[in-house]
């Protein structure tokens, strides 16, 4: 009888620890199920691409008569793929407009977010926007861009697919020296 009892009370052990190994391997499928569902939610956020593109910006790569070939590069969408390099050829109208804008300081942009953060005190449902990083500061003409410039690129057309077009507006971006880290 005392044999039964232990072969029955082994059994028991046997079954309990099997469904909790069990349990414990489906817990965990679930979880990365779970996680790759997440994943796959924020890569589909990322490839969202939108139907017209009517702003750019890159680095200007040669400079010929009244057009410009700048260099856009463009994200990967997840860690196993390449930055896409485009090139496009800018064309300048008469009518395009060259502004330069200055990066503004961290100590800008901290306070202005600061006086953004005390009027929404004041009023709770104000939109809180995000900081502009550049100032614009005055007009220049198309001789001062040189090739290595980052430039800022407006255009009336959906440059979306094209290779080449003209631009309505031209800010050049310069940037704050960074504090070396050592």
């Amino acid at each position: 009888m005392a044999r039964i009892q232990l072969k029955i009370y082994f059994a028991i052990v046997v079954v309990l620890i099997t469904g909790l190994i069990f349990s414990y391997y489906i817990m965990d499928f679930n979880r990365s199920f779970e996680q790759n569902i997440k994943e796959i939610e924020i890569e589909e956020l990322y490839l969202f691409e939108p139907e017209e593109i009517f702003l750019l910006g890159g680095e200007i790569k040669e400079i010929k008569d009244k057009t410009l070939i700048l260099e856009i590069i463009t994200p990967a969408v997840n860690s196993f793929e390449e930055p896409k390099i485009e090139m496009k050829t800018v064309k300048i109208a008469d009518n395009t407009e060259f502004v330069k804008a200055v990066e503004k300081s961290l100590e800008e942009i901290i306070k202005e977010q600061e006086a953004i953060l005390e009027a929404k005190k004041g009023n709770p449902g104000m939109e809180v926007l995000l900081p502009e990083f550049f100032k614009e500061e005055k007009n220049i003409s198309f001789i001062d861009l040189k090739t290595g410039d980052i430039i800022k690129i407006e255009t009336e057309e959906n440059v979306k697919g094209k290779t080449e077009f003209a631009a309505k507006k031209i800010t050049l971006l310069i940037f704050q020296p960074r504090p070396e880290q050592n």
